[in-house]
């Protein structure tokens, strides 16, 4: 019988998520980044799809000029270039099941930034499609 270990998704050093906004870091930061690895995506295949998820230091407002997503950098003689990572699934932040479980909470978090005492539901499903999106290499 032969036995073989099944190695996770390769993911490079460095890598960053760029969202939009305040909001969408917090909503990751606090949420959904745990969702992955041990709530709502735990058991989800493949395996260990959850080590691409960065540290908190590393989820960040997207400045004007840069595009959201998944990106580590690259470095040669040239400099150093952001290239595109793509999470190893497919992710869909906004779904019902979870939104019913976490939704009150995920609003607190966003709530309890400055200045978004106005965050509403809509809102929330505005930024988790948004966040879906950027990982999902949209």
């Amino acid at each position: 019988m032969s036995y073989h270990r099944r190695r996770g998704p390769y993911v490079p050093s460095g890598l960053t998520l760029r969202l939009d906004n305040p909001a969408q870091v917090a909503l990751f930061t606090e949420e959904l980044g745990g969702q992955i690895s041990d709530g709502y995506w735990e058991n989800s295949n493949p395996w260990e799809h959850y080590k691409w998820v960065p540290p908190s230091e590393r989820v960040v407002v997207a400045e004007y000029s840069e595009r959201t997503g998944l990106f580590y950098p690259y470095t040669d003689s040239s400099g150093t270039t952001w290239v595109r990572f793509t999470a190893p699934r497919k992710y869909n932040f906004g779904n019902k099941v979870l939104l019913d479980c976490v939704s009150d909470r995920m609003l607190e978090y966003v709530k309890a930034l400055p200045d978004h005492e106005w965050y509403t539901m809509k809102s929330l499903k505005k930024d988790l499609k948004a966040i879906s999106d950027s990982v999902n290499g949209k």
